[in-house]
C-alpha cells in the first residue's frame, strides 16, 4: 500500500450464518488506512454462488452484490480542511427477493436515539438506519415498491486518524416511481426538528445536517451523518463543528457525488435485472 491515495479493498465481512437466523444480510468492508495492516481483495463477482431460495423459503431481501465504488473522501472533493487520504469504505447492494416483504417490520422507528444521528463503534453503525434495523427499513421500502437498494458508508479523517467522520449514503430504486410517502420519509417527517424545503427533508443537529431525504427520478436518497464512537465509548468526530458532524457544504459535496453514483449503479447498470 502507498500513502495518500490507495484504493485496495479490505476483507469482506461475512455473516451468512447469523443472517439466516436473524434476517441479516452481509457487509463488505473496503478501504485504505495508512500503510499498516494486511489487505485482501474482494471475492470475484464471478465466483459460484448458491441459488436464491424459492417457494416457501424465499426471502424479501435477495441477492447481494458489492459494487466497486470509489468513495475516497479526498477524491469526492469535500471542502474539508486537513482532509487525509486515509479512509474506510463499506458498500452493499441488495436486490429485492422473491419472498413477501413486511411493510412494518418490528424494529422500524423503534430503536433508541430517534431523531438524532446514529452513534456507534466501527461496523456496528451499519446495522442501524433511521432508528431501525437497516435490513428492516429496506424490507419496508421494498414493500412500498422499491426493487433494489445501494448503501455506502465512508469514514474519513481530518488532521489525524484520531479525528474520524462518518457519512452513510443510501438509495432505493422504485421502478414504478417513488411514492409520495415511503417508510424512510415517514420516519424523518415524524421528527419535530425536520425541515422540508422542496423535495428535500432535512434534520439538523445544531447547524449541521444530520439526515437528508430527497427524491430524484425513480430513486429515493438518504444521507446520514454518523457519530463515531471509540472502543472506550467516547464520541469523536469532525473537530471544526460544535456537533462533530460535517458542515453543510461538505454534505452538499457528498450529495453531488452520490446522486450520479447511485444512478449509475442502480439505474444504468441493469446487468442483474431479471
Amino acid at each position: 500500500m502507498t500513502s495518500g491515495g490507495c484504493r485496495e479493498p479490505r476483507p469482506v465481512l461475512s455473516m451468512a450464518a447469523l443472517l439466516l437466523a436473524a434476517g441479516w444480510l452481509a457487509l463488505t468492508l473496503s478501504g485504505c488506512v495508512g500503510d499498516v495492516g494486511p489487505t485482501s481483495t474482494r471475492p470475484s463477482e464471478t465466483a459460484p454462488t448458491a441459488p436464491p431460495p424459492s417457494g416457501r423459503d424465499a426471502m424479501c431481501l435477495g441477492e447481494l452484490r458489492y459494487p466497486n465504488i470509489n468513495g475516497q473522501p479526498i477524491e469526492l472533493g469535500l471542502p474539508v480542511e486537513g482532509l487525509l487520504a486515509d479512509y474506510v469504505q463499506t458498500e452493499l447492494l441488495i436486490e429485492r427477493g422473491a419472498g413477501e416483504c413486511n411493510s412494518s417490520p418490528a424494529s422500524v422507528g423503534q430503536l433508541p436515539g430517534a431523531c438524532s444521528p446514529v452513534t456507534g463503534e466501527g461496523e456496528s453503525v451499519l446495522d442501524v438506519m433511521l432508528w431501525s434495523l437497516s435490513d428492516d427499513l429496506s424490507e419496508a421500502m421494498f414493500a412500498s415498491g422499491a426493487d433494489r437498494t445501494l448503501s455506502e458508508t465512508i469514514t474519513g479523517y481530518v488532521d489525524s486518524t484520531a479525528n474520524p467522520f462518518t457519512v452513510r449514503t443510501t438509495a432505493w430504486r422504485f421502478p414504478d416511481g417513488v411514492p409520495a410517502r415511503t417508510p424512510a420519509l415517514d420516519l424523518l417527517r415524524g421528527c419535530e426538528g425536520t425541515v422540508v424545503r422542496g423535495e428535500t427533508s432535512q434534520l439538523l443537529e445544531g447547524k449541521e445536517p444530520a439526515v437528508l431525504y430527497f427524491v430524484e427520478g425513480d430513486l429515493a436518497f438518504l444521507i446520514e451523518s454518523v457519530h463515531p464512537v471509540t472502543a472506550e465509548g467516547d464520541i469523536v468526530g469532525y473537530p471544526r463543528t460544535a456537533s462533530g458532524l460535517l458542515p453543510a457544504e461538505a454534505i452538499d459535496a457528498v450529495r453531488s457525488w452520490w446522486v450520479p453514483t447511485a444512478q449509475q449503479t442502480l439505474v444504468t447498470d441493469t446487468a442483474h435485472d431479471t
